[in-house]
């Protein structure tokens, strides 16, 4: 189920995902009318003081970050390529005015927050907070967790689940449990990406 990719061609996995669920870049970098306008995806709003630019097309977005701090990342990997990537996702590629963002962070155990509108402040505070704690990544955990996150999303969300993780996973009960997931991930309309670090 995981890809194993070296190095930086991580990267170009999750803007490859982004590019195809149409994630405009932020809006809200332009702070008057005429840099709004100019910029094609994205529209001014409002007047006097509570004018703004935002995303001109208001897709509702659910991302949910299933990243494994476990020991198959190892800390070099973690610190040097993980943290990274979900702060480039993060402060780039996210909208906050349309996406809620969610956090399923997974080694042994999951320690989650909900899909909620955020800022970016407050997602690059959440990546800050991330720490690599070496257990093992149990995926079939991380993935149970992610269903009863999306059971809250609306119908007329998209939903994409971007999971970072070592090239190993580990269930209790073998991979097929693991893939069995597929159905039910499918049937919430939940779009998958996998990040591999290292080999496999």
């Amino acid at each position: 189920m995981t890809y194993a990719l070296q190095n930086v061609t991580c990267f170009c996995l999750v803007f490859l995902a982004w590019t195809t669920v149409n994630v405009a870049m932020d809006c809200s970098v332009y702070t008057d009318f005429d840099s709004c306008d100019a910029a094609s995806h994205c529209n001014w709003q409002g007047g006097g003081e509570t004018a703004h630019c935002r995303c001109a097309a208001d897709i509702e977005l659910d991302v949910l970050f299933t990243v494994s701090t476990s020991s198959y990342i190892g800390s070099d990997h973690f610190e040097l390529m993980i943290k990274p990537l979900l702060y480039n996702l993060t402060q780039n590629g996210i909208n906050v005015g349309t996406t809620r963002v969610g956090w399923n962070i997974f080694s042994d155990s999951v320690r989650a927050s909900n899909l909620t509108y955020t800022s970016y402040s407050d997602l690059a505070s959440f990546v800050d907070a991330i720490y690599f704690d070496g257990g093992v990544a149990d995926l079939s955990l991380a993935l149970q967790n992610t269903l009863s996150a999306f059971a809250a999303s609306s119908q007329s969300a998209r939903k994409l689940n971007v999971i970072v993780m070592g090239s190993n996973a580990y269930s209790e009960t073998g991979t097929l449990e693991v893939c069995g997931y597929a159905a039910k991930l499918k049937q919430l309309g939940i779009q998958v990406v996998f990040v591999g670090i290292g080999r496999s």
